[in-house]
């Protein structure tokens, strides 16, 4: 059991009032759906993360390719630094895929085989993402993928030795593709697919959990309308308990991160959410 408060803020003065108990059931309603930011933001979160070491690397390799003079450490120095930066790009992709996984368990049971069944998709689908994934899996034997060097007068390349990746258990589907490649291969080029590739998956996963966004809004509001202004719990079930405690803590809500995850799926082509302002919150049009 716990405790309905309303949160009344005037310039630096903070103003409590004790209006209820608010039972768990109630609680539990009120907060299902409001979890769902959670997922949202490891979603927005991981995928920044994996764009930005994609971007990392294929500038790496790009300006050693162009302007390798500019650089003073040996050639095996920035061979170990592509790989730093490979590694770190495999990582985030493929945490990125296991964290969306794992939120489908938490939040979108329902729908947990459907993302199996994208991801398994996009395997199939894209060169690029059964490469890569399949190199994250490997990498323990691997060691450093980037193993190869070659100057010419195109440029300074940091590359992939084909024999060498073919000496590693690939899925029948990748080692097909392997062979069809060059004797040593540039992945510059597709580190921007695999990115794409990633924002659209994460695309994908918002579409998924749109719903859940507006039910958070819904219950915000209806204990809004309750109280008619901010409002916020306590663990305290009664208001004896509450002005007795030595220190009584409040946990005041805020539906700034709901509203910041409208916009952000609102920036999906299939998605048009619209929040009208109205008294005494914002509701959905």
């Amino acid at each position: 059991m716990r405790s309905l408060l309303k949160i009344d803020t005037k310039g630096e003065e903070i103003n409590v009032i004790f209006l209820r108990p608010f039972s768990d059931e109630e609680y539990e309603e009120f907060a299902a759906p409001m979890r769902i930011e959670s997922f949202h933001r490891t979603n927005m979160r991981m995928r920044s993360i994996v764009l930005k070491n994609g971007k990392e690397l294929e500038s790496f390799l790009v300006a050693t390719k162009y302007k390798r003079s500019a650089y003073e450490e040996e050639d095996s120095l920035l061979l170990i630094e592509a790989n730093r930066l490979l590694l770190n790009f495999l990582s985030s992709f493929t945490t990125f895929i296991d964290h969306c996984s794992k939120q489908y368990s938490i939040h979108l049971t329902k729908l947990k085989k459907d993302f199996q069944k994208r991801d398994s998709y996009y395997f199939d689908e894209y060169f690029e993402y059964r490469f890569f994934k399949q190199m994250r899996n490997i990498i323990s034997h691997i060691a450093f993928p980037l193993t190869k060097i070659r100057s010419n007068k195109e440029g300074f390349h940091i590359l992939l030795d084909k024999k060498e990746l073919l000496k590693f258990d690939w899925k029948r589907v990748v080692n097909a593709d392997l062979e069809t490649l060059e004797e040593t291969v540039d992945i510059t080029p597709m580190i921007s697919s695999l990115c794409r590739q990633v924002e659209s998956l994460s695309y994908d996963v918002m579409y998924d959990y749109k719903e859940k966004i507006i039910e958070a809004i819904y219950a915000y509001n209806k204990v809004y309308k309750e109280v008619q202004g901010s409002f916020g719990f306590t663990e305290y079930g009664s208001l004896e308990e509450f002005i007795t405690a030595d220190s009584p803590k409040i946990n005041p809500i805020s539906i700034a991160e709901i509203k910041k995850a409208i916009q952000d799926l609102n920036t999906h082509p299939d998605i048009n959410i619209k929040l009208v302002s109205k008294e005494p919150a914002d509701s959905i049009e």
